[in-house]
Protein backbone atom coordinates (compact mmCIF):
# COMPACT_ATOMS: atom_id res chain seq x y z
CA UNK A 1 0.00 0.00 0.00
CA UNK A 2 1.19 3.61 -0.98
CA UNK A 3 0.62 6.29 1.55
CA UNK A 4 -0.29 9.74 -0.09
CA UNK A 5 0.79 13.27 0.45
CA UNK A 6 -1.40 15.44 -0.82
CA UNK A 7 -1.72 14.60 -4.30
CA UNK A 8 1.75 12.72 -4.86
CA UNK A 9 2.20 9.17 -3.71
CA UNK A 10 5.04 8.97 -1.35
CA UNK A 11 7.52 7.04 -3.34
CA UNK A 12 7.11 9.66 -6.38
CA UNK A 13 7.22 12.48 -3.81
CA UNK A 14 10.78 10.42 -2.61
CA UNK A 15 12.44 11.15 -6.05
CA UNK A 16 11.21 14.60 -6.17
CA UNK A 17 12.63 15.62 -3.09
CA UNK A 18 16.07 13.99 -4.57
CA UNK A 19 16.48 15.70 -7.72
CA UNK A 20 15.18 19.43 -5.77
CA UNK A 21 17.87 18.34 -3.21
CA UNK A 22 20.00 17.42 -6.08
CA UNK A 23 19.80 20.49 -8.01
CA UNK A 24 20.38 22.54 -3.99
CA UNK A 25 23.55 20.88 -4.28
CA UNK A 26 24.53 21.60 -7.73
CA UNK A 27 23.60 24.96 -7.06
CA UNK A 28 25.45 25.15 -4.01
CA UNK A 29 28.80 23.78 -5.49
CA UNK A 30 28.32 26.41 -8.32
CA UNK A 31 28.19 29.24 -5.96
CA UNK A 32 30.86 27.75 -4.19
CA UNK A 33 34.79 28.87 -5.25
CA UNK A 34 37.12 25.64 -4.90
CA UNK A 35 40.90 26.54 -4.53
CA UNK A 36 44.09 24.10 -4.63
CA UNK A 37 46.83 25.33 -2.61
CA UNK A 38 50.36 24.29 -2.83
CA UNK A 39 53.20 25.96 -1.22
CA UNK A 40 57.12 25.39 -1.43
CA UNK A 41 57.31 23.37 -4.50
CA UNK A 42 60.78 24.03 -5.10
CA UNK A 43 60.95 23.43 -8.55
CA UNK A 44 65.00 22.26 -9.50
CA UNK A 45 66.78 22.41 -13.45
CA UNK A 46 68.30 18.70 -13.56
CA UNK A 47 64.76 17.12 -14.41
CA UNK A 48 66.96 14.01 -15.25
CA UNK A 49 68.02 13.62 -11.70
CA UNK A 50 64.86 14.91 -10.37
CA UNK A 51 64.05 12.73 -7.13
CA UNK A 52 60.50 14.61 -7.02
CA UNK A 53 58.61 13.28 -10.10
CA UNK A 54 57.23 10.58 -8.57
CA UNK A 55 55.48 12.64 -5.49
CA UNK A 56 53.80 14.78 -8.50
CA UNK A 57 52.60 11.71 -10.63
CA UNK A 58 51.06 10.88 -7.31
CA UNK A 59 49.49 14.38 -6.74
CA UNK A 60 47.81 14.45 -9.86
CA UNK A 61 46.84 10.68 -9.47
CA UNK A 62 45.95 11.80 -5.71
CA UNK A 63 43.27 14.48 -7.33
CA UNK A 64 42.32 12.49 -10.20
CA UNK A 65 40.94 10.16 -7.54
CA UNK A 66 38.94 13.99 -5.72
CA UNK A 67 37.56 14.90 -8.37
CA UNK A 68 33.73 13.25 -7.82
CA UNK A 69 33.84 15.29 -4.88
CA UNK A 70 34.88 18.55 -6.36
CA UNK A 71 33.99 18.13 -10.28
CA UNK A 72 36.70 21.19 -10.86
CA UNK A 73 38.67 23.39 -9.20
CA UNK A 74 38.69 27.18 -10.01
CA UNK A 75 41.65 28.90 -9.17
CA UNK A 76 45.30 27.52 -7.84
CA UNK A 77 47.13 29.30 -5.18
CA UNK A 78 51.16 28.80 -5.21
CA UNK A 79 52.23 30.22 -2.00
CA UNK A 80 56.10 31.05 -2.85
CA UNK A 81 59.72 28.93 -3.23
CA UNK A 82 57.74 28.22 -6.80
CA UNK A 83 61.97 27.51 -7.69
CA UNK A 84 64.95 26.61 -5.62
CA UNK A 85 67.37 28.38 -7.06
CA UNK A 86 65.15 31.34 -8.98
CA UNK A 87 67.00 29.81 -12.26
CA UNK A 88 64.60 30.35 -15.73
CA UNK A 89 64.69 26.46 -16.11
CA UNK A 90 63.40 25.65 -12.91
CA UNK A 91 60.05 28.24 -13.82
CA UNK A 92 59.59 26.56 -16.86
CA UNK A 93 59.41 23.39 -15.29
CA UNK A 94 56.57 24.30 -13.13
CA UNK A 95 55.09 26.12 -15.77
CA UNK A 96 54.74 23.20 -17.44
CA UNK A 97 53.63 20.79 -14.69
CA UNK A 98 50.92 23.61 -13.08
CA UNK A 99 49.77 23.23 -16.56
CA UNK A 100 49.29 19.96 -16.44
CA UNK A 101 47.61 20.28 -12.92
CA UNK A 102 45.00 22.48 -14.23
CA UNK A 103 43.98 20.17 -17.13
CA UNK A 104 43.28 17.42 -14.38
CA UNK A 105 41.33 19.14 -12.23
CA UNK A 106 39.19 21.22 -15.47
CA UNK A 107 41.28 24.87 -14.11
CA UNK A 108 41.51 27.55 -16.86
CA UNK A 109 45.46 28.01 -16.98
CA UNK A 110 45.57 31.61 -16.39
CA UNK A 111 44.03 30.93 -12.88
CA UNK A 112 47.30 30.17 -11.13
CA UNK A 113 48.47 32.57 -8.51
CA UNK A 114 51.10 33.53 -7.09
CA UNK A 115 53.82 34.56 -5.16
CA UNK A 116 57.56 35.02 -4.47
CA UNK A 117 59.71 33.19 -1.65
CA UNK A 118 62.76 33.56 -0.94
CA UNK A 119 64.09 30.60 -3.00
CA UNK A 120 62.80 32.67 -5.26
CA UNK A 121 65.28 35.16 -5.52
CA UNK A 122 68.49 34.84 -7.56
CA UNK A 123 71.15 35.29 -5.36
CA UNK A 124 73.05 36.43 -8.27
CA UNK A 125 71.73 39.53 -9.32
CA UNK A 126 72.39 40.56 -5.51
CA UNK A 127 75.29 42.81 -6.23
CA UNK A 128 76.94 44.83 -3.38
CA UNK A 129 74.87 47.98 -4.00
CA UNK A 130 71.53 45.49 -3.04
CA UNK A 131 73.34 44.03 -0.04
CA UNK A 132 74.47 47.25 1.42
CA UNK A 133 70.34 47.96 1.10
CA UNK A 134 69.26 45.05 2.64
CA UNK A 135 71.49 45.05 5.40
CA UNK A 136 70.31 49.01 6.09
CA UNK A 137 66.60 47.42 5.99
CA UNK A 138 67.69 44.51 8.48
CA UNK A 139 69.01 46.45 10.62
CA UNK A 140 65.39 48.28 11.22
CA UNK A 141 63.15 46.72 14.17
CA UNK A 142 60.12 49.24 14.20
CA UNK A 143 57.19 49.40 11.91
CA UNK A 144 57.59 53.08 11.58
CA UNK A 145 61.16 52.92 10.62
CA UNK A 146 60.64 50.41 7.98
CA UNK A 147 57.43 52.16 6.57
CA UNK A 148 60.23 55.45 6.14
CA UNK A 149 62.41 53.39 4.49
CA UNK A 150 60.61 51.25 2.45
CA UNK A 151 58.48 54.61 1.02
CA UNK A 152 61.43 56.19 -0.10
CA UNK A 153 62.23 53.28 -2.15
CA UNK A 154 58.97 53.23 -3.62
CA UNK A 155 57.96 56.82 -4.04
CA UNK A 156 61.32 57.61 -5.70
CA UNK A 157 61.09 54.79 -8.42
CA UNK A 158 64.25 53.02 -6.61
CA UNK A 159 62.21 50.01 -5.79
CA UNK A 160 63.81 48.44 -9.31
CA UNK A 161 67.11 47.86 -8.49
CA UNK A 162 66.00 45.98 -5.14
CA UNK A 163 63.83 43.91 -7.07
CA UNK A 164 66.23 42.73 -9.62
CA UNK A 165 66.67 39.87 -8.01
CA UNK A 166 63.10 38.59 -9.21
CA UNK A 167 63.15 39.17 -12.75
CA UNK A 168 62.96 35.51 -13.22
CA UNK A 169 60.49 34.86 -11.05
CA UNK A 170 58.38 37.74 -12.39
CA UNK A 171 58.62 36.63 -15.63
CA UNK A 172 56.95 33.25 -14.60
CA UNK A 173 54.41 34.72 -12.56
CA UNK A 174 53.18 37.23 -15.52
CA UNK A 175 51.89 34.67 -17.46
CA UNK A 176 49.41 34.57 -14.74
CA UNK A 177 48.47 38.35 -14.09
CA UNK A 178 50.04 37.64 -9.99
CA UNK A 179 52.37 40.98 -10.76
CA UNK A 180 52.36 43.60 -8.49
CA UNK A 181 51.29 47.18 -10.61
CA UNK A 182 53.41 50.33 -11.07
CA UNK A 183 50.72 51.62 -8.23
CA UNK A 184 51.33 48.74 -5.31
CA UNK A 185 55.24 47.90 -6.19
CA UNK A 186 55.51 44.75 -4.29
CA UNK A 187 51.54 43.09 -3.76
CA UNK A 188 49.29 42.39 -6.52
CA UNK A 189 45.24 41.51 -5.39
CA UNK A 190 42.44 40.12 -7.45
CA UNK A 191 38.95 39.28 -6.94
CA UNK A 192 37.01 35.81 -7.18
CA UNK A 193 33.46 36.12 -7.97
CA UNK A 194 31.86 34.15 -4.10
CA UNK A 195 27.91 33.96 -3.57
CA UNK A 196 26.97 37.41 -2.10
CA UNK A 197 30.40 38.65 -2.10
CA UNK A 198 34.08 38.72 -3.70
CA UNK A 199 36.90 37.02 -2.65
CA UNK A 200 39.74 39.51 -2.49
CA UNK A 201 43.18 37.75 -2.18
CA UNK A 202 45.73 39.77 -1.97
CA UNK A 203 49.57 38.32 -3.03
CA UNK A 204 52.64 39.66 -0.74
CA UNK A 205 56.23 39.72 -1.03
CA UNK A 206 57.71 39.06 2.28
CA UNK A 207 60.84 38.08 0.95
CA UNK A 208 62.21 41.93 -0.89
CA UNK A 209 65.42 41.22 1.29
CA UNK A 210 65.87 38.11 1.36
CA UNK A 211 69.34 36.62 1.00
CA UNK A 212 71.80 33.91 2.15
CA UNK A 213 72.00 35.12 5.65
CA UNK A 214 67.95 35.08 6.45
CA UNK A 215 67.24 33.75 9.88
CA UNK A 216 64.19 33.49 11.81
CA UNK A 217 65.62 35.22 15.05
CA UNK A 218 68.70 36.90 13.52
CA UNK A 219 68.29 38.18 10.18
CA UNK A 220 64.21 38.28 9.73
CA UNK A 221 62.22 40.10 7.28
CA UNK A 222 59.37 42.18 6.86
CA UNK A 223 56.55 43.09 4.74
CA UNK A 224 55.58 46.96 5.88
CA UNK A 225 52.11 48.85 6.30
CA UNK A 226 52.24 49.19 2.33
CA UNK A 227 51.20 45.48 1.64
CA UNK A 228 49.65 44.71 4.92
CA UNK A 229 46.99 47.57 5.48
CA UNK A 230 43.76 45.97 3.76
CA UNK A 231 41.08 48.49 2.51
CA UNK A 232 38.12 47.98 3.76
CA UNK A 233 35.18 47.84 0.98
CA UNK A 234 31.58 46.45 0.49
CA UNK A 235 30.67 43.10 -0.10
CA UNK A 236 34.71 42.31 -0.14
CA UNK A 237 35.75 39.31 1.80
CA UNK A 238 39.90 38.94 2.31
CA UNK A 239 42.20 36.68 1.71
CA UNK A 240 46.14 36.99 2.55
CA UNK A 241 48.88 34.89 0.14
CA UNK A 242 52.06 35.37 2.25
CA UNK A 243 55.28 33.20 2.06
CA UNK A 244 56.55 33.85 5.47
CA UNK A 245 54.49 33.70 8.78
CA UNK A 246 54.89 36.64 11.13
CA UNK A 247 57.07 35.07 13.58
CA UNK A 248 59.30 35.18 10.40
CA UNK A 249 59.19 39.20 10.12
CA UNK A 250 60.50 41.70 11.92
CA UNK A 251 57.01 43.84 11.85
CA UNK A 252 55.16 40.41 12.26
CA UNK A 253 53.62 41.62 15.18
CA UNK A 254 51.96 44.34 13.65
CA UNK A 255 51.46 42.15 9.77
CA UNK A 256 49.50 39.21 12.07
CA UNK A 257 47.75 42.69 13.87
CA UNK A 258 46.51 43.84 10.71
CA UNK A 259 45.69 40.50 8.55
CA UNK A 260 43.45 39.40 11.97
CA UNK A 261 41.77 43.08 11.34
CA UNK A 262 40.63 42.92 8.18
CA UNK A 263 41.50 39.16 6.64
CA UNK A 264 39.48 35.81 6.99
CA UNK A 265 41.76 33.95 5.44
CA UNK A 266 45.92 33.82 6.08
CA UNK A 267 47.86 31.70 3.73
CA UNK A 268 51.14 30.86 4.86
CA UNK A 269 54.13 28.78 3.40
CA UNK A 270 58.18 28.52 4.02
CA UNK A 271 58.19 26.69 7.41
CA UNK A 272 57.48 22.87 5.65
CA UNK A 273 54.65 21.69 8.10
CA UNK A 274 51.26 22.60 8.43
CA UNK A 275 49.53 24.43 11.00
CA UNK A 276 45.73 25.25 10.92
CA UNK A 277 44.46 27.76 13.65
CA UNK A 278 40.99 29.50 13.97
CA UNK A 279 41.57 32.50 15.68
CA UNK A 280 38.58 34.88 16.27
CA UNK A 281 37.06 35.66 12.90
CA UNK A 282 40.44 34.47 11.05
CA UNK A 283 41.71 31.37 9.74
CA UNK A 284 45.41 31.08 9.77
CA UNK A 285 46.86 28.14 7.78
CA UNK A 286 50.29 27.29 7.27
CA UNK A 287 50.38 24.95 4.10
CA UNK A 288 53.35 22.51 4.54
CA UNK A 289 55.67 21.58 1.40
CA UNK A 290 54.70 19.90 -1.62
CA UNK A 291 58.48 19.32 -2.49
CA UNK A 292 60.26 19.74 1.09
CA UNK A 293 64.00 19.82 1.97
CA UNK A 294 64.87 15.64 1.69
CA UNK A 295 67.48 16.44 4.16
CA UNK A 296 64.89 17.72 6.55
CA UNK A 297 63.62 15.74 9.69
CA UNK A 298 60.51 14.54 9.35
CA UNK A 299 60.20 15.14 5.82
CA UNK A 300 56.75 15.28 4.48
CA UNK A 301 55.09 16.23 0.97
CA UNK A 302 51.63 17.95 1.40
CA UNK A 303 48.81 20.00 -0.60
CA UNK A 304 45.49 21.35 0.40
CA UNK A 305 42.20 21.67 -1.15
CA UNK A 306 39.47 25.17 0.12
CA UNK A 307 36.07 24.75 -0.64
CA UNK A 308 34.56 28.50 0.74
CA UNK A 309 31.14 29.25 0.17
CA UNK A 310 28.62 31.98 2.19
CA UNK A 311 26.30 29.94 4.43
CA UNK A 312 23.50 31.41 7.07
CA UNK A 313 22.98 30.66 10.69
CA UNK A 314 20.42 31.91 12.40
CA UNK A 315 20.34 34.70 10.03
CA UNK A 316 24.06 35.61 10.57
CA UNK A 317 26.31 35.08 7.51
CA UNK A 318 30.03 32.87 7.85
CA UNK A 319 32.34 32.19 5.50
CA UNK A 320 32.61 28.60 5.60
CA UNK A 321 35.79 27.01 5.14
CA UNK A 322 36.41 23.42 4.34
CA UNK A 323 39.63 22.24 4.84
CA UNK A 324 41.28 19.19 2.63
CA UNK A 325 44.59 17.72 4.03
CA UNK A 326 46.37 15.98 1.55
CA UNK A 327 49.56 14.25 2.98
CA UNK A 328 52.29 11.87 1.61
CA UNK A 329 52.22 8.38 3.41
CA UNK A 330 55.09 6.51 3.49
CA UNK A 331 53.88 3.28 4.09
CA UNK A 332 51.53 3.53 1.45
CA UNK A 333 53.65 5.63 -0.79
CA UNK A 334 50.68 8.14 -2.03
CA UNK A 335 48.77 10.48 -0.87
CA UNK A 336 46.23 10.58 1.58
CA UNK A 337 43.62 12.58 3.89
CA UNK A 338 45.20 13.85 7.03
CA UNK A 339 42.12 12.33 9.05
CA UNK A 340 40.85 14.25 11.70
CA UNK A 341 40.10 13.15 15.32
CA UNK A 342 36.53 12.20 14.56
CA UNK A 343 37.34 10.07 11.35
CA UNK A 344 36.65 13.05 8.87
CA UNK A 345 38.30 13.52 5.94
CA UNK A 346 38.29 17.13 5.71
CA UNK A 347 37.59 19.53 8.67
CA UNK A 348 35.21 22.71 8.30
CA UNK A 349 35.36 26.11 9.92
CA UNK A 350 32.78 29.10 10.06
CA UNK A 351 34.02 32.16 10.31
CA UNK A 352 31.73 35.66 11.13
CA UNK A 353 31.60 38.13 8.28
CA UNK A 354 31.23 41.61 9.65
CA UNK A 355 29.14 44.36 8.64
CA UNK A 356 29.69 45.46 4.86
CA UNK A 357 31.87 41.84 3.95
CA UNK A 358 28.81 40.30 2.60
CA UNK A 359 25.94 42.42 0.57
CA UNK A 360 22.26 41.40 1.26
CA UNK A 361 19.20 42.43 0.26
CA UNK A 362 16.73 43.80 2.59
CA UNK A 363 15.73 40.19 4.15
CA UNK A 364 19.13 39.00 4.36
CA UNK A 365 19.18 37.33 0.89
CA UNK A 366 22.42 37.17 -1.36
CA UNK A 367 22.26 39.78 -3.44
CA UNK A 368 24.42 39.13 -6.68
CA UNK A 369 27.28 41.01 -7.76
CA UNK A 370 26.92 42.48 -11.41
CA UNK A 371 29.04 41.16 -13.98
CA UNK A 372 28.76 43.48 -16.82
CA UNK A 373 31.67 43.91 -18.77
CA UNK A 374 31.20 47.83 -18.60
CA UNK A 375 31.04 47.37 -14.42
CA UNK A 376 33.84 45.00 -14.25
CA UNK A 377 36.59 46.98 -16.22
CA UNK A 378 35.63 50.03 -14.15
CA UNK A 379 36.92 47.85 -11.14
CA UNK A 380 40.87 48.65 -9.88
CA UNK A 381 41.31 45.21 -8.74
CA UNK A 382 40.69 43.06 -11.26
CA UNK A 383 37.44 40.51 -11.29
CA UNK A 384 38.08 36.50 -12.36
CA UNK A 385 34.80 35.00 -12.66
CA UNK A 386 36.07 31.08 -13.04
CA UNK A 387 32.41 30.65 -14.69
CA UNK A 388 32.94 33.45 -17.40
CA UNK A 389 36.72 33.42 -18.53
CA UNK A 390 38.11 36.84 -19.22
CA UNK A 391 39.59 36.46 -22.94
CA UNK A 392 41.39 39.81 -21.79
CA UNK A 393 43.11 37.81 -18.98
CA UNK A 394 43.60 34.68 -21.80
CA UNK A 395 45.29 36.35 -24.22
CA UNK A 396 47.57 38.44 -21.56
CA UNK A 397 48.78 34.39 -20.44
CA UNK A 398 49.35 33.41 -23.80
CA UNK A 399 51.05 36.59 -24.78
CA UNK A 400 53.38 36.37 -21.41
CA UNK A 401 53.77 33.10 -22.01
CA UNK A 402 55.43 33.41 -25.40
CA UNK A 403 59.34 33.54 -25.55
CA UNK A 404 60.95 37.06 -25.50
CA UNK A 405 61.80 36.62 -29.14
CA UNK A 406 58.54 35.94 -30.11
CA UNK A 407 56.98 38.57 -27.99
CA UNK A 408 59.22 40.95 -29.88
CA UNK A 409 58.18 40.14 -33.17
CA UNK A 410 54.44 40.59 -32.09
CA UNK A 411 55.30 43.85 -30.84
CA UNK A 412 56.91 45.15 -33.77
CA UNK A 413 54.16 43.44 -36.11
CA UNK A 414 51.79 45.62 -34.28
CA UNK A 415 54.04 48.65 -33.90
CA UNK A 416 53.76 48.27 -29.97
CA UNK A 417 57.39 49.73 -29.15
CA UNK A 418 58.60 52.80 -28.04
CA UNK A 419 61.62 54.84 -27.41
CA UNK A 420 60.93 54.74 -23.74
CA UNK A 421 61.36 51.00 -23.32
CA UNK A 422 65.13 50.79 -23.83
CA UNK A 423 65.75 51.19 -20.22
CA UNK A 424 62.77 48.38 -19.55
CA UNK A 425 63.02 44.47 -18.83
CA UNK A 426 61.46 42.00 -20.09
CA UNK A 427 58.49 41.82 -17.65
CA UNK A 428 58.02 45.50 -17.92
CA UNK A 429 58.41 45.99 -21.81
CA UNK A 430 56.13 42.62 -22.00
CA UNK A 431 53.19 44.88 -19.94
CA UNK A 432 53.96 48.11 -21.96
CA UNK A 433 53.25 46.44 -25.16
CA UNK A 434 49.99 44.64 -24.27
CA UNK A 435 48.86 47.61 -22.32
CA UNK A 436 49.48 49.51 -25.65
CA UNK A 437 47.67 47.11 -27.37
CA UNK A 438 44.66 47.47 -25.76
CA UNK A 439 44.81 51.68 -25.78
CA UNK A 440 44.57 51.47 -29.12
CA UNK A 441 42.27 48.97 -30.03
CA UNK A 442 44.62 46.25 -31.07
CA UNK A 443 43.68 42.76 -29.19
CA UNK A 444 42.17 40.93 -31.87
CA UNK A 445 44.85 41.90 -34.03
CA UNK A 446 47.32 41.04 -30.83
CA UNK A 447 45.19 37.13 -30.43
CA UNK A 448 45.92 36.75 -34.10
CA UNK A 449 49.67 37.57 -33.48
CA UNK A 450 49.95 35.02 -30.61
CA UNK A 451 48.13 32.42 -32.50
CA UNK A 452 50.83 32.52 -35.34
CA UNK A 453 53.57 32.13 -32.95
CA UNK A 454 51.89 29.40 -30.30
CA UNK A 455 53.36 26.44 -30.44
CA UNK A 456 50.82 24.74 -28.29
CA UNK A 457 47.74 23.13 -29.97
CA UNK A 458 45.73 23.20 -26.87
CA UNK A 459 46.10 26.87 -27.12
CA UNK A 460 44.97 27.00 -30.72
CA UNK A 461 41.13 28.88 -29.74
CA UNK A 462 39.01 30.98 -31.52
CA UNK A 463 39.65 34.72 -31.69
CA UNK A 464 36.89 35.96 -29.09
CA UNK A 465 37.90 39.65 -29.69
Amino acid sequence: MVREVGEVSLPTFKIRSFFVSLHFTLQQALMGLKLLHFSDIHFIKNAKFDLDEDLRNEIERDLQSLLHQFVKIDAILVGGDVAYSAATEEYENAYNWLKSVCKIVDCSVENVLTIPGNHDVERGKICPMVESVHADFKRLRSRADIDHKLGQFLTRGASAGLLKPFDNYEAFAQRYGAVPERESPLYWEKDFQLNGAKLRIRGINSAFVSNKGDHEHTSKLMTGTHQTKLKREDGVIYCVLCHHPPEWLYDGEETEKDFLTRAKLHLYGHKHKIKVLQQGKSLKLAAGAMHPERQEQDWEPRYNILDLEIVFNNSKPFLQVKLWKRVWSADKTKFVPDFEEDGSEFCSFQLALEDGELEKAAHGEIKSIPKNDDEVQMKEVELIDPSAPSPRRKLLYMFASLPYHKKLRVAVNLELIRDEDSDKNEVQKTQAYFSRAEEYGLLHELWNQVMIENDDEDDQIPNPF
